[in-house]
């Protein structure tokens, strides 16, 4: 009899690992609809703290960078800041 009832007592503590979670409750304010990448605006120039450089928006580097991001709101003033501009989507100075 105590196998059956470790069995049990195991059985119930696996089904409650196992159980999905509780849906997340639904919020009285409806969600903002989520808007494409052609409607964000995106800053002119973005700087990159580890390699002093600004770079596009758009640019590969930027993509691969997290935490690191600074936007500036012209290139001229990531340029006063002490940045270079990036080798390879060679944003011009405004």
């Amino acid at each position: 009899m105590a196998w059956t009832q470790m069995l049990e007592q195991v059985k119930l503590r696996v089904w409650h690992w196992l159980r999905p979670p509780a849906p997340a409750p639904v919020s009285a304010v409806p969600a903002a609809p989520k808007r494409t990448m052609a409607e964000v605006e995106l800053p002119p120039v973005v700087g990159l703290n580890k390699s002093k450089r600004y770079h596009n928006p758009e640019c590969g580097f930027v993509k691969h960078a997290k935490g690191q991001l600074v936007s500036f709101r012209s290139r001229q003033d990531a340029h006063e800041h002490g940045l270079e501009p990036c080798h390879v989507c060679t944003p011009s100075v405004n």
